[in-house]
């Protein structure tokens, strides 16, 4: 029989991180102490300076607490070296940002490969069948050749999960995922994750929209850098 702590995936112990130094000192998070389970959607909420977004880049392994232990799976990511630290963020964790962050110069389908390149044992054709079924997933097939110039902000949030979800990572954490997107196109960004966890991934999900949070499993609410 399973227990919960062999079901956590992400343990986040005594969180505290510290901008700036001296007299410009800047306390963004304070003693934070979360567990997350596997195949868990978690809505990470608060007002605008909370430290939500400070918290989700230091739980995906891209910035360095102050002080705190981030484990995954029981193992303190922190202490990884930087190869094994680049591994991991390209094989356990997708992240899905606010803005897409895609290249103007690349195709959606061009823009989904990217990844890929870090696995050599992949030929040219085989990533971009990979890519190509990533944005049929997200119901972009007829996009396929096109730039983000010439597509909607909707469709490029998709192309951007796309391109989060092509090395099938564990867990995906989204920042603002919905923030430059209308309802519509919102809701259907949400659902994608959504169905992300269904299918067994893990979402961590920071969002300013109470109705996508419900959607989750659970709601964290930070208030100036502390757990409410």
């Amino acid at each position: 029989m399973s227990t919960l702590q062999d079901n956590t995936i992400l343990d986040i112990k005594d969180i505290t991180h510290i901008y700036g130094s001296n007299k410009n000192r800047f306390k963004a998070l304070s003693n934070i102490n979360i567990s997350i389970r596997k195949k868990e959607s978690v809505a990470i909420m608060g007002h605008s300076g909370s430290g939500k977004s400070t918290l989700l880049t230091i739980m995906s392994g891209l910035m360095r607490p102050t002080s705190g232990t981030i484990l995954f799976e029981n193992r303190d990511v922190y202490n990884m070296s930087e190869r094994e630290l680049a591994y991991h963020r390209n094989e356990n964790i997708g992240f899905v940002f606010q803005n897409y962050y895609l290249d103007p110069m690349f195709t959606a389908l061009e823009n989904v490969m990217m990844p890929l390149f870090v696995k050599s044992d992949l030929t040219a054709i085989k990533r971009a069948q990979k890519a190509k079924q990533m944005l049929e997933k997200v119901g972009l097939e007829s996009r396929l050749n096109h730039k983000p110039s010439e597509l909607s902000g909707g469709e490029c949030q998709r192309v951007a999960i796309a391109r989060a979800l092509v090395m099938e990572p564990q867990v995906i954490f989204a920042d603002e995922p919905t923030g430059n997107l209308d309802s519509k196109n919102g809701a259907i960004v949400t659902e994608l994750l959504l169905n992300e966890v269904k299918e067994g991934k893990t979402l961590v999900m920071v969002t300013h929209n109470i109705v996508q949070a419900r959607k989750c499993n659970r709601m964290v609410l930070l208030s100036d850098g502390r757990l409410v």
